[in-house]
């Protein structure tokens, strides 16, 4: 598997000559076409997914048997994941789950507002207290049983995106990269997020595991108080 160039403008050329493409086998069914991740942050890698979101009128299985195979054919397409649906499931869809969804795309086809209502404060409260959840519960079992540092550094790069909710559930703001998000967030929780790095490679559980996995129990569980049903707001 061949990887891509991950400057703006090779990406930029290979979403455009995708799109291209969608539209030659979809015509009209075709909807939307955009692109999430770390390639639309700026923040990618040669070897970095390339995190496409398609819209169609309809997606039964005709339709996802042709993007399957368009996907064979494509330059990169073994790099290809991300969202693929039908306009009808994507309208029905859990509304928390949308806010990182809605403001984490590029557009290169179409307008998402077109399909769905742009996520609001409401929506990033329900994202950031499901992430605050998630994480809680992942970094328990990890901190318990697993005891594993590379689940605990996958876990601080997760909790970038609950971090991005619980900024625009309080701010309004909208942090699309890392380097925008750690300017912002108070000082404990940046250094939290950051030290994912400290455990690239690392194969043993030791003191500073044990430390950050109760800080990031902290955080998560402060999110859960703030968002939960119970919460003053």
């Amino acid at each position: 598997m061949s990887g891509l160039d991950p400057t703006p403008q090779a990406t930029a050329a290979w979403m455009e000559a995708f799109t291209a493409a969608l539209q030659a086998l979809f015509g009209e069914n075709l909807l939307f076409v955009g692109l999430q991740g770390s390639r639309a942050r700026g923040e990618a890698a040669p070897e970095s997914d390339i995190d496409v979101v398609v819209i169609l009128e309809k997606a039964g299985p005709a339709e996802l048997a042709a993007y399957r195979a368009l996907l064979d054919r494509l330059p990169q397409g073994a790099l290809v994941c991300g969202f693929v649906s039908g306009r009808g499931e994507l309208a029905a869809w859990e509304p928390g789950d949308l806010f990182q969804f809605y403001w984490d795309t590029t557009a290169y086809y179409g307008r998402l507002e077109a399909l769905i209502p742009p996520p609001g404060e409401r929506e990033a409260r329900q994202a950031a207290l499901a992430g605050a959840c998630a994480l809680y519960h992942a970094a328990s079992h990890n901190y318990l049983h697993g005891r594993d540092p590379q689940a605990l550094g996958v876990l601080l790069k997760g909790a970038a995106f609950t971090a991005r909710a619980d900024w625009f559930a309080r701010t309004g703001e909208y942090l699309p990269t890392g380097s925008a998000l750690a300017g912002r967030l108070p000082a404990g929780v940046g250094a939290l997020l950051a030290a994912r790095r400290e455990l690239a490679g690392q194969s043993g559980w030791d003191s500073r595991c044990d430390t950050l996995s109760l800080e990031l129990l902290a955080w998560a569980g402060e999110l859960i108080a703030r968002y939960g049903p119970h919460s003053k707001r």
